[in-house]
């Protein structure tokens, strides 16, 4: 996928989840607001485009290698495309951070919430509120 100054957040997000469809891409406002004393980011609306985020965005050849770990990957959003980038796995009707396995490849990651929602047979539920640390 080539992306531009003028690609939408939503194109982005919707390409991985094309690629690895049991895994949710969010993307992170780059301030971080306080809330009792604890970091918080907000997701950012899928109409942002890349240009709002970084106005010196050159145009890149996106490619996601299933192989590559969670944690290199989001390390990758955030170095190349000055991203902040959290990936989440489908779990039992649930959207999980996979904070506590980004040393697993994104295919494994996959093919664990493609198991779990096998296993449950539940759609998933759309969580939106969760902190970010």
């Amino acid at each position: 996928m080539n992306i531009t100054r003028q690609t939408h957040i939503k194109e982005i997000k919707d390409h991985f989840q094309q690629t690895l469809p049991f895994l949710k891409l969010e993307i992170y406002d780059v301030k971080p607001e306080i809330v009792n004393k604890e970091i918080k980011r907000k997701p950012l609306s899928d109409q942002y485009l890349l240009s709002d985020l970084n106005h010196q965005f050159k145009n890149h050849e996106f490619n996601i290698d299933v192989h590559m770990e969670v944690g290199k990957f989001e390390r990758m959003l955030l170095e190349k495309y000055n991203l902040i980038a959290q990936v989440f796995r489908q779990s039992a009707g649930v959207w999980l951070q996979t904070t506590a396995t980004d040393h697993w490849s994104l295919e494994k990651q996959n093919s664990k919430g493609q198991h779990s929602v096998d296993e449950h047979d539940t759609p998933p539920l759309n969580v939106t509120d969760f902190d970010l640390i």
